[in-house]
């Protein structure tokens, strides 16, 4: 167990500082790590429309650009702009030919 779930799990108990200062470790990094933590709870999973994007642009042998992927992808039900697309088709390295 790490100090920080440590400090999680005794921290009804105890004050934050007081663990914090008798594990040695500073109280911001405590609260920094217990605010990744809650990020990283609520960050969403990929979207439905990138698994869409990557097998229309698969279905559609690369050639496809973001203006025509887009209207695919309009037709399919998923609202998307050009913008976004072309920033997830650099994410996952996907270019048209």
């Amino acid at each position: 167990m790490s100090r920080y779930r440590f400090i999680a799990a005794e921290c009804g108990h105890y004050p934050v500082r007081r663990l914090c200062q008798v594990l040695g470790v500073p109280a911001s990094g405590f609260y920094a790590w217990q605010a990744d933590q809650q990020r990283a709870v609520g960050r969403p999973k990929t979207p439905a429309w990138e698994t869409a994007l990557v097998k229309v642009f698969g279905v559609h042998k690369r050639r496809h650009g973001t203006r025509r992927l887009r209207v695919a992808l309009w037709e399919k039900g998923h609202r998307v702009g050009r913008q976004r697309l072309r920033t997830a088709m650099r994410r996952r390295g996907l270019h048209a030919l």
